[in-house]
């Protein structure tokens, strides 16, 4: 690894680490002084690119709506002090790296389908947990019968219900 990447290595910040792409959307919370007092302002839209990699030097801009219709976009430091933090709220689907046509879109049109991501711990979770799964162990540690004694068990309760559906004679 080149010298200089590992001593900007050293310096990344924890919200510089946060995997992203463009058409993610993202909550930035950012840190805006006004006066004497510091406040969290959180910007969320759609990522519309990311410029020069994950190094020091690296930016993003984000696109969101604002009132009436109009459109803000606003480019963020990914390494600036003043982000607090950088949240994925969902993975979009697209197939480009930037994403500049959704600026002539507007309504369905500029809508970014959401990308289904599939965790393998969370199937492995909820097969456990299905009613399947516990019918499937339960069934495992009964013991084995023979095919002669299932079906033996099989005509007999037949047998039970032809005798219950039958109906008495009715007395006179």
């Amino acid at each position: 690894m080149d010298l200089i990447k590992q001593i900007e290595k050293s310096y990344l910040r924890d919200a510089a680490k946060t995997e992203f792409s463009a058409g993610d959307t993202v909550t930035v919370s950012y840190r805006i002084q006004e006066g004497g007092k510091t406040r969290i302002q959180k910007y969320t839209g759609v990522v519309i690119q990311r410029r020069n990699g994950k190094g020091m030097n690296a930016t993003f801009t984000v696109r969101k709506a604002s009132a009436n219709g109009v459109f803000v976009e606003r480019i963020f430091a990914l390494n600036s002090p003043l982000i607090e933090a950088i949240n994925v709220d969902t993975k979009g689907r697209v197939r480009r790296a930037r994403i500049y046509y959704l600026r002539q879109r507007t309504g369905k049109s500029a809508r970014i389908r959401e990308l289904k991501m599939h965790d393998s711990d969370t199937e492995e979770s909820v097969v456990s947990t299905t009613p399947a799964a516990e019918v499937v162990a339960a069934k495992s540690a009964v013991p084995e019968t023979s095919a002669n004694d299932a079906d033996v068990a099989t005509t007999e309760t037949a047998k039970k219900v032809k005798t219950e559906k039958t109906p008495a004679p009715a007395a006179e």
